[in-house]
């Protein structure tokens, strides 16, 4: 074999596709996350020593299990105090507003209910913002309004982006989209709809995606 050709092979070994730098970011992230959520188990596992790590690691997670649910807020699944309003008035004022309007359609609110359209809301725990994506049904949404209607909960309308895929390397992502109101669209409970917010790292023509925990 040449020179040439073993340093050729020998080189092949330290480049990669760019592809594969751009999502490094995407599997890091996941990963410390994935430790973050380890560490529970580990801490359970060395109360015993390691010896029977299984029965040791069931029972801690048992009673962290319990505990946590005795010391969970009574609040609701979606609470926005602090969060800054945009706008706010009540729905007859906001007859231009799709949201309001698919609130109306459904008798979910009336003419003279309040509404206030916000910049973020907090959701278990997890802040979502507008323009923000989040996962729903296998798919992978856009967050264009959030909006507070007053005693019938926090809404969010939500910009159909494109089914969520995965590359050979496991990191999930969706294919770069032009959001406008072309796009399909929903309005959603965010306190009865199972949504995962997403964090989103760009990369040429795709956006790949770690879900927040």
């Amino acid at each position: 074999m040449r020179a040439g050709d073993v340093a050729g092979e020998i080189a092949s070994g330290f480049f990669r596709e760019k592809n594969e730098f751009s999502c490094e970011a995407a599997r890091l992230l996941s990963t410390l996350l994935n430790e973050m959520k380890n560490a529970k188990f580990k801490r359970g596992a060395s109360r015993s020593n390691y010896h029977n790590p299984p029965k040791s690691v069931a029972e801690f997670w048992a009673d962290q299990s319990d505990y946590e649910l005795r010391t969970l807020s009574h609040s609701g699944a979606a609470d926005s105090t602090g969060s800054d309003t945009i706008v706010s008035g009540d729905a007859a004022s906001l007859h231009d507003s799709i949201a309001v309007r698919i609130l109306l359609e459904r008798n979910i609110i009336d003419q003279l209910t309040v509404v206030d359209f916000l910049a973020s809301v907090c959701i278990h725990g997890v802040t979502l913002r507008r323009t923000d994506l989040l996962l729903l049904d296998h798919m992978v949404y856009s967050v264009q309004r959030i909006a507070r209607a007053s005693s019938a909960g926090h809404f969010a309308l939500l910009y159909e982006v494109a089914p969520l895929s995965s590359d050979r390397l496991g990191s999930l992502f969706v294919e770069r989209t032009e959001i406008t109101d072309a796009l399909p669209m929903r309005l959603v409970n965010l306190a009865h709809s199972p949504v995962t917010c997403l964090w989103c790292v760009e990369s040429d023509a795709r956006l790949y995606l770690v879900p927040k925990y």
